[in-house]
């Protein structure tokens, strides 16, 4: 019978210039990727937090709420460290529902789910756009 060996690379233990030259961390991020070393220099600090989210996502991805890379979303803090981190955002709950009240504003008022859709959105809108008179509710 065939074996096969999978050799598993032992990264926590390999200097940043090899794990980011590994073919298994090629589209990975972490304190050794290029994204990481270019935040670094900009924000002129070796110090970074860095959440599971954010090292386990591509490093091509985009927030599919408001398309901010991911070099865009990371930020230093008064202490010096930069923030890498990758979180569900309430604010972009409410930018979604936003979005699906204005597009469905004109849909057919008849239909049965109609009313508790635009009741859904409308209750993680911030407060201002929740207004009476904001084209949003109904």
């Amino acid at each position: 019978m065939p074996e096969i060996t999978v050799h598993v690379p032992d990264f926590a233990s390999m200097e940043d210039d090899e794990v980011r030259q590994h073919p298994l961390t090629r589209h990975s991020d972490g304190k050794w990727s290029a994204l990481s070393q270019v935040l670094k220099s900009d924000f002129e600090t070796e110090r970074m937090n860095i959440n599971e989210a954010w090292a386990m996502t591509s490093l091509a991805w985009r927030c599919p709420a408001c398309s901010r890379k991911k070099i865009d979303i990371a930020r230093k803090t008064e202490s010096g460290v930069i923030l890498c981190q990758l979180e569900r955002h309430h604010d972009h709950l409410g930018d979604l529902a936003a979005r699906i009240l204005r597009e469905t504003a004109w849909l057919d008022n008849t239909d049965p789910l109609y009313t508790q859709r635009k009741r859904a959105c409308a209750a993680v809108l911030p407060e201002d756009q929740r207004a009476i008179g904001t084209p949003f509710v109904g």
